[in-house]
């Protein structure tokens, strides 16, 4: 199924919310080291259906900040109260013309 339906929400705050966004493989044992790198703060959240919902996340600077998959819209939703310690998000069609959510977030978050 193609994406269908894109949703976006700005925080009021950069935030790294309730949780840690982290790239790369866990270590395997406690005595391997932990390289994983910190995603950076989320600035816009968007919700994206493919298949089931993808909550994405975008640094200030449109850079990649994150993602993880729910399977029905409300799992989501409630995974992005979660980790905004309960903020209630107003969620906001992304324009169909939007191709790349880190340049969008770039906008947004200089007010263009």
């Amino acid at each position: 199924m193609s994406r269908q339906k894109r949703l976006y929400w700005k925080p009021s705050v950069l935030s790294d919310g309730r949780t840690r966004h982290l790239m790369g493989k866990p270590p395997m044992s406690d005595a391997e080291p932990d390289q994983r790198e910190s995603l950076p703060p989320t600035a816009v959240v968007f919700l994206v259906f493919d298949d089931g919902w993808y909550v994405e996340r975008y640094g200030a600077d449109g850079s990649f900040a994150g993602d993880t998959w729910h399977p029905s819209r409300d799992e989501a939703e409630h995974q992005v109260a979660y980790e905004f310690d309960g903020t209630s998000a107003v969620w906001i069609e992304v324009p169909p013309d939007i191709r790349d959510f880190g340049e969008f977030t770039k906008s947004l978050t200089r007010g263009d």
